[in-house]
């Protein structure tokens, strides 16, 4: 994350019903399908839901459109956007969608999908006929084109299921799957609560959640997803359900980094912490040649006695303004601090001294101090303005400065070999992935991301490029894969390279899914296969990483 003064850089580090079916356990293929216009789709959604649906003659259509991050998701145009305000209207979209009809009995429904064994597509609605590609949309923060919006089909934007509610006896917080991260703040901040979420206000609650998520609390309590106790999940089949560990476990743990293949989820609760104000900011480093000290730095502080109570983003953006990289730090130490600190702002707690003392630094771009997650993640998302073209690309590598300088040389090569680099801003990103991050994940809850205490203390690599032109678009997707793969090399001979691929910071040509292992890939295509038996998530929702792509190259 990187903020100077005078200018801005994008950095970021989406009631309980009858039960789903189980006849088979077949995952889908999209590679025959007929759908409906778009047309005749979002007539069908506006004779149900008026107003809600919009379409590209409504003032609401476009201003909705630009509030995407990314440029490339808004450049999207959708038939129309529908704008449920409840899990019963998420159902009802998702029935008119897919063409399922739930008032069909339990029976026809079965006799149905037994018939369509391997089939390609859900059948038509016997009364509608239609069959629509559909996109979810939750904060609508994934950089590529197609994870949340759609061409011409519908886009679903779960925006009006936002309220945060807390249990009576504040343990448990419900927050509506279109939330984000900066409504649920709001509101347990208040209360001097938080739950382990997002670090940018405005990233969405659904997608990050859903594909894992890292929090500035990870170290104390795992990932974001090990932290939700029930999902009310609407599935192909248009009901409603309560998933949890008891009730449904399989697709309770496929829930938590399996993305949006199972279902649209429109509720998430939570485990909730006390939580006061915390220590935390960004530095920036002026000089590229603090490198070689703040690589050690990392590797020392990413150790088997890491403080859990610490989190950092390690960066180094190269400014094209200025033609020049700098290095930032975002730092956050989030033991609560009740009176006065027992530490000096300004050098923070002997955890980040080695970073803090780190020469020179630029003092009017600093911004440590004491404050809450809400101001935190405000901060984080104000550096991050909207009408960008945005690429993310990410790889997992062992722990080590000498590494890390390697990659470094390999991103600077990368920017070097993009021609017209005068408006494209490059950022390459350590962040630690510590041994005890996978172990509270692991006593926390079983997900399905695939990590093991036993692969050590990992970075997380995270290439971000930022431009303006269509025309930078393919060689600037080559350049991202030619890093990913030199970085991979890099890692490999040094006996570093690990196989994690963290979803959320995936390039659309990258196959996160597969990096979480036999076992749990087959997890996932069971519980499609059993729970979305027509393949409506991974036929008629193109967007995001689909189960059917995971066992590819």
């Amino acid at each position: 994350m990187l903020l100077l003064k005078g200018f801005v850089l994008a950095v970021s580090a989406s009631s309980a019903a009858a039960g789903p079916f189980s006849y088979s356990k077949a995952v889908h293929t999209r590679d025959v399908l007929t759908t409906s216009s778009g047309v005749d789709c979002c007539a069908a959604l506006k004779k149900q839901f008026g107003i809600q649906v919009t379409g590209k003659s409504d003032s609401g259509y476009f201003a909705s459109l630009y509030t995407y991050w990314a440029l490339q998701e808004a450049e999207l145009s959708p038939s129309c956007l529908v704008a449920p305000k409840s899990a019963a209207e998420v159902a009802t979209i998702v029935s008119i969608l897919s063409g399922f009809d739930p008032s069909q009995s339990v029976s026809i429904q079965n006799e149905i999908k037994a018939s369509l064994v391997g089939a390609a597509a859900p059948p038509p609605n016997s009364s509608t006929g239609l069959k629509c590609q559909f996109a979810i949309r939750g904060g609508g923060h994934t950089p590529w084109a197609g994870a949340a919006n759609i061409q011409d089909g519908v886009t679903v934007d779960l925006g009006s299921i936002k309220n945060v509610t807390v249990s009576s006896d504040n343990r448990i917080a419900s927050v509506g799957g279109g939330a984000t991260w900066a409504n649920v703040y709001g509101a347990l901040g208040a209360m001097g609560l938080s739950v382990p979420g997002g670090r940018v206000g405005t990233v969405g609650v659904g997608g990050l959640a859903l594909g894992g998520g890292f929090s500035f609390f990870a170290p104390r309590y795992g990932f974001v997803c090990d932290n939700v106790v029930n999902y009310e999940l609407v599935t192909s089949s248009a009901n409603i359900i309560n998933v949890n560990e008891t009730s449904e476990p399989l697709i309770f743990k496929a829930l938590k980094g399996g993305s949006n293949n199972f279902g649209i989820v429109t509720r998430f609760d939570m485990k909730t912490f006390e939580q006061g104000k915390h220590w935390g900011g960004q530095i920036v480093y002026p000089d590229i040649s603090v490198a070689p000290a703040m690589f050690k730095a990392v590797e020392a502080f990413n150790s088997d006695d890491y403080d859990q109570y610490g989190s950092l983003i390690n960066t180094y953006a190269y400014i094209p303004q200025y033609k020049l990289w700098v290095v930032t730090n975002n730092m956050q130490y989030t033991k609560p601090i009740t009176n006065a600190p027992d530490f000096n702002i300004s050098t923070g707690p002997p955890t980040f001294e080695p970073f803090t003392a780190i020469q020179p630094q630029l003092p009017d771009n600093s911004t440590l101090r004491i404050s809450n997650m809400s101001d935190f993640a405000g901060e984080l998302a104000a550096v991050q303005p909207l009408s960008k073209r945005e690429l993310f690309a990410t790889t997992t590598v062992g722990n080590s400065a000498d590494l890390m300088a390697e990659i470094f040389n390999i991103g600077n090569a990368t920017r070097e070999s993009i021609a017209n680099t005068s408006t494209i801003a490059f950022f390459v990103t350590f962040q630690p992935l510590p041994r005890l991050i996978v172990e509270r994940s692991k006593a926390a809850a079983n997900n399905s991301l695939g990590l093991k205490p036993e692969d050590g203390n990992q970075l997380l690599v995270l290439l971000i490029v930022t431009w303006t032109g269509t025309g930078e678009d393919k060689q600037i997707d080559d350049a991202s894969k030619d890093f990913i793969a030199k970085v991979n090399d890099a890692a490999a001979k040094r006996g570093l390279k690990k196989d994690f691929v963290y979803l959320n910071y995936a390039a659309k040509w990258q196959n996160p899914l597969k990096s979480y292992g036999t076992d749990n890939i087959n997890l996932l295509k069971n519980v499609s296969g059993t729970h979305d038996s027509l393949g409506t998530f991974q036929n008629l929702v193109p967007g995001g990483f689909k189960i059917n792509s995971a066992s590819t190259a």
